[in-house]
């Protein structure tokens, strides 16, 4: 006799083809994880009926949802996937754009970082993305710059500087792939095994749709993630899908919040405030769709997308207070590292602070602007978020 135990249980996850069928020959990735709650969760109802022995009739199934929560350290590559359902883009990331030569020249462009090339199309890099420049003689040219305005021959960026450079150095542009949010439904098969039981047993919850995320990113702490999840059902079985393989992301080290945060900027500049907490929540408010005949959900739709979080830094002036005061819309940014130099950019092109607080509390304390904050439409890049991402880059 042997029972489960969660050190030995393994939990993976396919992407779905139709909604609610698990492919012929799944590829599983394996699911870094810290914990989870998916559960197959049934609703019953006690029969009503009078009965002269004072006995209980019958205890009758009404409804079931399968859903539930996976919490995780954020690590680069490993949760791409369920990235892409969370944002709703069944394209994926955009390919990776590379251009390396030397006829990229850095001029000043009123205010604005400008690269201006002769025999490159940099319209690869479109309006609100972000490049990694790399080459230039002047350090002050090279780093990660966001894309103001984009066109064949010139990129414009949100950053003032004081070089300029002519071409002739071997100058890389680079992006890894980008993505923000769409309208598009994806779905899921995740299979949790627990493999060391006396009847190793599968769970295969079937038409899996990403419900919310959250990213916490405190202090002396690794970066926890949360995904919320919802399902159509949940399929148990004693053997493995016939045909199934599963694959392994355990590569990349999860990046913490104390080295691998590297700058945080507002209104696309890096941000001279010292930040003690940041958090992001993402929820897709998913709908479950429900109709008679079926003890299941029929469907899952997407609502409105709603996306907020707050922040906690140190209180050395009121700028930051003042943009709560004053109702003014600001863009936030923030972009993390780990040690093999791969990287993601958070952007929220259009955050209101919807609350902030300034209180000195009692004796030997800090003083600390708390306030959350909510994303709203951008109009120039017509999103509420996009994240970058960018591989080996060492800038």
């Amino acid at each position: 006799m042997s029972f489960a135990s969660s050190n030995r249980a393994a939990l993976r996850g396919t992407p779905e083809t139709v909604f609610g069928v698990t492919d012929a020959t799944p590829v599983f990735e394996r699911f870094r994880y810290n914990s989870e709650s998916l559960n197959y969760n049934i609703s019953n109802i006690v029969s009503e009926e009078i009965r002269d022995d004072r006995m209980t009739s019958d205890l009758i199934q009404v409804s079931a949802d399968a859903s539930g929560d996976v919490a995780f350290e954020l690590s680069y590559g490993a949760y791409d996937q369920y990235l892409e359902a969370m944002f709703a883009q069944s394209a994926g990331f955009s390919a990776a754009q590379n251009i390396a030569a030397t006829d990229v020249s850095a001029l000043d462009d009123g205010g604005f970082q400008a690269y201006a090339s002769v025999g490159e199309n940099l319209t690869v890099f479109p309006v609100g993305m972000w490049v990694a420049v790399g080459g230039f003689a002047d350090p002050t040219l090279n780093g990660f710059f966001r894309v103001k305005t984009s066109t064949a021959g010139q990129l414009t960026t949100f950053r003032a500087f004081t070089a300029t450079e002519a071409a002739g150095a071997s100058v890389t542009l680079d992006n890894s792939g980008s993505i923000k949010n769409g309208v598009d439904l994806m779905s899921f098969t995740i299979q949790k095994f627990l493999q060391d039981a006396t009847t190793p047993t599968y769970f295969n919850f079937e038409g899996v749709r990403a419900g919310s995320m959250s990213l916490d990113f405190a202090t002396a702490q690794i970066l926890q993630g949360t995904f919320g999840f919802m399902g159509l059902r949940q399929v148990t079985s004693t053997s493995e899908i016939t045909g199934q393989t599963v694959t392994d992301l355990f590569t990349n080290t999860p990046m913490n919040a104390v080295s691998n945060v590297l700058d945080i900027l507002v209104d696309n500049t890096i941000s001279t405030a010292s930040f003690q907490s940041l958090t992001l929540e993402m929820n897709n408010n998913l709908r479950a769709q429900d109709g008679i005949g079926s003890l299941g959900h029929l469907g899952i739709a997407l609502s409105r997308l709603e996306l907020s979080g707050s922040v906690g830094l140190y209180f050395e002036d009121s700028s930051m207070y003042d943009l709560y005061l004053n109702g003014t819309g600001f863009a936030l940014s923030f972009r993390v590292k780990d040690v093999q130099n791969n990287h993601y950019i958070f952007t929220l092109p259009n955050v209101k602070f919807e609350s902030g607080t300034v209180v000195s509390g009692g004796l030997d304390q800090d003083v600390i602007l708390d306030a959350t904050w909510r994303a709203v439409l951008d109009p120039a890049t017509q999103s509420m978020i996009s994240i970058d991402r960018f591989e080996a880059i060492n800038l």
